[in-house]
């Protein structure tokens, strides 16, 4: 496959040698790359309604706090601390 004079990588193994573009040679972790496709499932608009939302609050928009709104990334609540010995209620 191939993008401008970018060859991306297809599917299967890589050929040894072969001069196919890596997350790697970009800078970006899998974990990086996991989370990009994320985002790209919302919305222009979506995306720039919750960082205007987030600037009114006086909170910096990041891309974690974008996925826990938008139910794409699972956070620990307190709700998980009721009735065990860390519970402070």
């Amino acid at each position: 496959m191939e993008r401008g004079d970018i060859k991306l990588q297809g599917r299967g193994r890589p050929k040894k040698g072969s001069a196919t573009l890596k997350l790697k040679d970009l800078g970006i972790t899998r974990q990086q790359a996991h989370e990009y496709r994320k985002v790209s499932s919302i919305s222009k608009e979506e995306i720039e309604a919750f960082w205007a939302k987030r600037a009114a609050e006086g909170k910096p928009p990041t891309r974690r706090t974008l996925l826990i709104h938008f139910g794409l990334k699972n956070v620990a609540n307190d709700d998980i601390f009721v009735d065990t010995p860390l519970d402070d209620g």
